[in-house]
C-alpha cells in the first residue's frame, strides 16, 4: 500500500445512545478505507443561561462511551470544539458574562468577550474536561476570532476600556470609529491599537485552552480553523493551540456551501490559495474546509466535494476537515460522500504530493505579499470567479508577481508603490475601474490612456476586433481615451440606431506596450457581474474568449486551453519533468464526450490520473495544435492529465 500523508478529520454527532454502535462502525469504516485518519466528535461549548449551564461534562460522558469501543477497534479519536465564544447565533438563554459589541455599528451580538474573566474561568474548566479524555487531537472552530466577523473586532466596554488605557483617551466606540475612518496618522495608530486588542485577548484564551491540555499530555494535537483571510494572525492562534511538541494544524476557511448551480470552484481555490499561500510559512499542514454543510446532497453532492476537495489540493493543503455525517441520525445522507472519497484517496495522495513541484500558468490572481493587508484587501478575482472559470482558460493564484496578471476592483491602491510598478512591467490585464484608481493614483502614463464616464450616445455594442464580431457591452463601462501614440485598440463600443450607420463610440479593451517594459490590457468595464440574463453576457460569449485568447497567446500563457464554449474551470503548470499538468473541471451540465485542447507543442503522449493514483494513458489524436482524446468530463468530475 502507498504511504498516505494526508490529515482527515470527519465530524461526528452524538445522536442517542441508541446508535452508538451503528456509529461507531460507521467510524471505522471511514478509517480503514481512508476517507478520515481520525474522527471529530462535534462539541458546541458557547455558554448559555445564568448561571452557566454545564455542558461539557455531558458532552464528555457521551464521548467516553464512543472513546471505550474506538479504542477497542483501534481508531483513534477526538473532539471538535465546535463554539467557544459563539458564532452569533441564537440561544436557549444570554449567558452573564460580556457580549461582543461590533465596531462598526455598535450591535450586540449572542458571542462573547474573550476579555471577561468568568468566561476565561469558564473555559478553562471546560479545555480540562476534554483534555481528562485523553483524546487524540481538539479541534477550535471558526468561531474563536473578533477582527473577521461581523463588525470587524469587538468594541465592547471591556475593549475599549482597554484601548483607552493604551492610547491615552477616553473614547467612545462611536469616536473611535470617527477617528479611525479619517484616514491620517493618527488613524493608522488608533487602528493598530484596536486590531491588536482584538487579536491579543484571542492569543491569552487559546493560551489558557493549551495550558488545561498539556497539563494532561502535551502530545494530544490541538488545531484551530480559520475564521477569515488574515493569515498570520490565524497562525500564531494555530501555533498556540496545536502545543509546543505537536505540529501546527490549522484549517482554512474555504467551505463550498449549498451554492446554487455548478460554478465558483474558483472561488473555493481563490479562498484556498489566499490562505495557503501564507499559512504554508508557519503551519506543518493546512487542512481544506471541505465541509458539506447541512450534511445531505441536496444540499452539496457527492461530485461538489470531490471537486471542491481536489480544487484545494492542487493549492496546496495537505488533508481537509470533513463534514459528512448529518445531525439527526441519517446515514443514508452520507453514504455517497464516503463512497467517493474512500474511492479517491489516493488520486488526493498523488495530488497533494506533485501540487508543491507545480509551476502555475495562465490568466493570474496576485495576492500582495504583506499579510497584514489582509484586513482591507480583496485582491481582484472577479475575472477569474465570474468569467475565466468558465472559459476553459487557464488560471493560476499567486504571490508573485508573473505570467498574465488580472485585476479588477479599486483595491489596487492597497499595493505598494513597487508591486505596482511590478505589475505594469509584466503583463497586466485590468478592469476599467482598476485603471480609473490607478491613473487617480499617478500611473495613467504606464496605461497609455486615460478613462472617463461616457457621456455621448448610448452604448449599444462592443464590436470583438479578434474575430468581428459584436457581443454585449460591458458593466460599468467607462469611456477609454488614448494619451500616448501606440495604444492598439481590441475591441469597439458602438452605438446603432435603426436604419443609421453604425457609430463607433469608444474603445471597448485596448492594448499599450509601456515605458517599463510592460504591456498592459486595459478594459472599459468590469467583469465582476452577476451570471443573470444580461449582466454576465458581455464576457460569457465566444467572442470575448476569442479576445482573450488573443491575449492569452501575446502572453505566452497559451500553454493548454479549451477553443470550444464548453463550461471548463482549466488550470495549467508547468511539471519538473517537462510535462503539462492540466485539470479539467467541467461546470456544464452537459458531459464533454472528448476533450478537445489546444496545446502549444507537439504532443507525444497523454496521461490521466485514475482514481487509485495511477497514471494511465490516453488515446488521443492530433490536428495541428489541436488534440481530441478518447476521454470524457462529466459535471464536477475532476480530470487530471499529464501532458508529454
Amino acid at each position: 500500500m502507498k504511504k498516505r500523508n494526508l490529515i482527515l478529520y470527519s465530524i461526528m454527532k452524538f445522536n442517542g445512545d441508541e446508535h452508538i454502535d451503528a456509529n461507531c462502525i460507521d467510524i471505522k469504516e471511514q478509517y480503514e478505507k481512508g476517507v478520515c485518519t481520525c474522527p471529530l466528535f462535534c462539541m458546541t461549548l458557547v455558554p448559555e443561561c445564568n448561571p452557566v449551564v454545564d455542558k461539557v461534562t455531558g458532552l464528555c460522558d457521551s464521548y467516553k462511551k464512543y472513546k471505550a469501543k474506538l479504542d477497542a477497534m483501534g481508531v483513534p479519536s477526538g473532539v471538535l470544539m465546535q463554539a467557544t465564544i459563539g458564532h452569533g447565533w441564537k440561544l436557549a438563554q444570554l449567558f452573564p458574562y460580556q457580549r461582543y459589541v461590533d465596531y462598526k455599528g455598535g450591535t450586540e451580538r449572542n458571542v462573547v468577550c474573550p476579555y471577561d474573566e468568568g468566561f476565561r474561568d469558564y473555559i478553562r474548566n471546560v479545555a480540562k474536561t476534554i483534555a481528562e479524555c485523553r483524546p487524540s487531537a481538539i479541534m477550535i472552530d471558526d468561531d474563536f476570532r473578533l477582527l473577521t466577523r461581523e463588525g470587524a473586532g469587538c468594541a465592547c466596554p471591556l475593549h475599549m476600556k482597554k484601548f483607552n488605557e493604551i492610547a491615552g483617551t477616553n473614547f467612545t466606540r462611536e469616536e473611535l470609529f470617527d477617528a479611525i475612518s479619517k484616514g491620517d496618522e493618527k488613524s493608522k495608530e488608533y487602528y493598530d491599537i484596536f486590531v491588536r486588542i482584538n487579536h491579543e485577548p484571542i492569543k491569552e484564551v487559546a493560551q489558557i485552552i493549551r495550558e488545561e491540555i498539556d497539563k494532561v499530555d502535551p502530545y494530544i494535537q490541538g488545531s484551530y480553523c480559520c475564521g477569515g483571510f488574515n493569515a498570520i494572525h490565524d497562525a500564531e492562534v494555530a501555533k498556540i493551540l496545536s502545543g509546543e511538541k505537536n505540529p501546527v494544524v490549522i484549517r482554512l476557511n474555504n467551505g463550498h456551501y449549498s451554492t446554487q448551480g455548478t460554478r465558483y470552484y474558483s472561488y473555493d481555490s481563490y479562498r484556498a490559495a489566499r490562505q495557503a499561500i501564507k499559512l504554508r510559512k508557519y503551519a506543518d499542514y493546512v487542512l481544506a474546509e471541505t465541509d458539506t454543510c447541512p450534511q445531505n446532497r441536496y444540499s452539496t453532492t457527492a461530485h461538489a466535494l470531490h471537486s471542491h476537495f481536489t480544487c484545494s489540493l492542487m493549492e496546496g493543503v495537505a488533508g481537509a476537515k470533513q463534514w459528512l455525517t448529518r445531525t439527526p441520525y441519517e446515514p443514508e445522507s452520507g453514504i455517497a460522500y464516503r463512497k467517493i472519497l474512500a474511492k479517491h484517496r489516493d488520486f488526493y495522495e498523488e495530488i497533494a504530493r506533485i501540487a508543491p513541484t507545480l509551476k502555475w500558468r495562465g490568466f493570474t490572481c496576485y495576492f500582495p505579499a504583506d499579510p497584514e493587508v489582509e484586513f482591507h484587501y480583496s485582491p481582484g478575482d472577479a475575472w477569474i470567479t465570474h468569467a475565466l472559470e468558465v472559459l476553459g482558460l487557464p488560471v493560476a493564484f499567486t504571490d508573485e508577481v508573473k505570467n498574465a496578471c488580472v485585476y479588477n476592483g479599486e483595491n489596487v491602491k492597497y499595493l505598494t508603490h513597487e508591486e505596482i510598478i511590478k505589475l505594469l512591467s509584466g503583463k497586466f490585464i485590468i478592469a476599467g475601474d482598476t485603471a480609473k484608481t490607478l491613473i487617480e493614483m499617478g500611473y495613467g502614463e504606464y496605461l497609455g490612456v486615460n478613462v472617463r464616464k461616457w457621456e455621448g450616445p448610448t452604448a449599444m455594442g462592443e464590436k470583438i476586433y479578434a474575430n468581428g464580431v459584436r457581443t454585449g457591452v460591458q458593466k460599468n463601462g467607462l469611456e477609454i481615451v488614448p494619451i500616448a501614440d501606440g495604444v492598439e485598440a481590441l475591441s469597439m463600443v458602438v452605438n446603432s440606431t435603426y436604419g443609421a450607420p453604425v457609430k463607433d463610440l469608444y474603445p471597448g479593451a485596448v492594448r499599450y506596450k509601456n515605458s517599463l517594459g510592460g504591456t498592459v490590457y486595459t478594459f472599459s468595464g468590469t467583469p465582476a457581474v452577476m451570471h443573470n440574463i444580461m449582466e454576465g453576457y458581455s464576457f460569457l460569449t465566444y467572442s470575448r474568449k476569442q479576445q482573450l485568447i488573443q491575449i492569452l497567446k501575446e502572453c505566452g500563457e497559451d500553454l493548454v486551453y479549451f477553443p470550444g464554449d464548453e463550461e471548463i474551470y482549466l488550470k495549467v503548470a508547468e511539471m519538473t519533468d517537462g510535462g503539462y499538468f492540466v485539470s479539467i473541471i467541467n461546470e456544464c451540465a452537459d458531459p464533454v464526450e472528448e476533450i478537445e485542447l489546444v496545446v502549444n507543442k507537439k504532443v507525444k503522449k497523454v496521461f490521466k490520473l485514475n482514481e487509485k493514483g495511477e497514471r494511465v494513458k490516453v488515446k488521443f489524436t492530433q490536428n495541428g495544435d489541436k488534440i481530441t482524446l478518447k476521454q470524457s468530463a462529466v459535471v464536477l468530475n475532476p480530470v487530471i492529465l499529464f501532458i508529454y
